[in-house]
């Protein structure tokens, strides 16, 4: 085993490390945070080393690794290692990352507009209880009027305002911590990135194509370097190739034009998903304006003019049952 390679790989994951305390993730199965990767790859190279030391070559010790917890890691290191080319690895691994960090974006913005709105009608709210509700109360009072059932409400929430002040601006914050999160720990995983993730396996067979790997081993690389995190792929298995790649890895041409074709496949894949991410921004961005946004505007109306509806109302009914006295 060339001591090269090894040491190329501990280069490289010295750089994941790097780059994650940048904030750079990669679709490797490694932690969230930039400790714990940190944390991870210590322990990969430590476990590689000890494989290395008893005679296994880099491949042989990343396919048992691949058998493990660290199974989307080491197929993504073999990958690299049949191609002799780490940057690309890297490059193809932050394409699904990529994708799930705009969407997740677009959902923080389409949510953005919604919250604030709610904390606009939020602090309506807390304006009505304390300023309006004691008005009305007292208005329902001079014209010796039963107080309707929303002034009630009002009065309730203007009398215990220290006891439900503090809720809403609660779940607001952990609404939107809640989006922040998921956006930062989310993997890129289920079926809104099925076109993202086939135009990766597109790219990475024709970047196995037109390197030296063998034939029998282009597809099994492929397919483990490209499976869900969640999802790992079955060797034995060609149903997760897409009828189109299969197709063309079956041509009977040179490894070099079959290569630059699943380079092209991959590109209108990538198109695909680009369609896909924008029809989801826009769902993320107009549901939550109408579910979050227009529910707290509707609110904030009716928290505004059902009392003075009611208020005059009860006046005109009393108005019509009391004597006229000139």
């Amino acid at each position: 085993m060339p001591n090269s390679e090894f040491e190329e790989l501990l280069s490289v994951n010295d750089q994941i490390a790097s780059m994650a305390e940048l904030g750079v993730r990669f679709d490797l199965g490694l932690g969230n945070s930039a400790r714990q990767v940190s944390l991870e790859l210590q322990e990969i190279n430590a476990l590689l080393a000890r494989k290395l030391s008893q005679g296994c070559s880099l491949d042989d010790a990343l396919g048992q690794l691949q058998q493990g917890k660290y199974q989307q890691y080491a197929s993504t290191m073999r990958y690299a290692l049949a191609t002799n080319d780490w940057n690309k690895a890297l490059d193809r691994s932050r394409t699904l990352v990529e994708a799930s960090e705009q969407a997740w974006h677009s959902v923080w913005s389409g949510l953005a507009y919604p919250l604030l709105i709610c904390v606009l009608a939020y602090l309506g709210l807390v304006g009505f209880s304390l300023y309006l509700a004691p008005s009305l109360q007292a208005t329902f009072v001079d014209l010796r009027l039963p107080p309707s059932m929303a002034v009630r409400w009002m009065t309730w929430l203007s009398e215990h305002l220290a006891a439900w002040a503090w809720i809403p601006p609660i779940v607001l914050v952990a609404i939107a911590g809640w989006c922040r999160w998921k956006g930062w720990t989310s993997q890129a995983s289920g079926r809104q990135f099925k076109w993202q993730r086939q135009a990766k396996l597109a790219n990475v067979l024709g970047d196995l194509e037109t390197s030296q790997c063998a034939a029998e081993q282009r597809e099994p690389i492929a397919k483990a370097a490209c499976s869900d995190a969640n999802h790992p792929p079955d060797e034995g298995s060609s149903k997760q190739m897409p009828p189109l790649v299969r197709w063309t890895t079956s041509l009977a041409s040179s490894s070099t034009v079959r290569g630059e074709l699943l380079h092209g496949i991959a590109e209108a894949y990538d198109c695909l998903g680009t369609i896909k991410a924008f029809q989801i921004s826009r769902r993320a961005i107009l549901i939550p304006f109408v579910l979050i946004g227009g529910g707290a505007a509707l609110l904030y109306g009716l928290a505004l003019f059902v009392p003075m509806v009611e208020l005059l109302t009860a006046f005109a009914e009393s108005s019509t049952t009391r004597p006229f006295t000139p």
